[in-house]
């Protein structure tokens, strides 16, 4: 694609002229299909062109989508360390109800009903 065709490139001087084409002067069957090989090679040339823009258009997006990826696979990474987190902190609570379950049973008596234990020894901050 970034390239000419060799037989664009050979044939290319030989082609005549658009008033020696249009009065028919050098006119024979090897220069009509030298003449009919240099207008397939003007349309290849816009051709080339047009393929080349549609090409930098593809690694554009391409790169757009590649940076995309990389956005999502940041926010799934994210979205699985919440959900460990969660986990984790739901493990904690069954494990902390478990304790307290037990300790019921041990003792006869809900810790959540012995307030002491549940105050803290530091001062709560409050909102002002």
């Amino acid at each position: 694609m970034d390239n000419e065709p060799k037989a664009c490139e050979v044939q290319a001087s030989k082609r005549r002229g658009g008033v020696n084409r249009l009065f028919g002067w050098g006119k024979n069957s090897y220069q009509q299909q030298v003449d009919s090989l240099g207008e397939k090679c003007a349309d290849y040339g816009s051709l080339q062109k047009s393929a080349k823009k549609k090409r930098a258009e593809v690694e554009k997006l391409s790169t757009k989508l590649n940076n995309l990826k990389a956005e999502r696979d940041e926010w799934l990474n994210g979205i699985r360390a919440a959900l460990e987190e969660i986990e984790r902190k739901g493990e904690a609570i069954q494990q902390v109800a478990r304790l307290i379950e037990e300790h019921e049973k041990k003792h006869g008596k809900s810790l959540l009903q012995n307030q002491s234990l549940l105050q803290s020894p530091w001062p709560v901050p409050t909102a002002q």
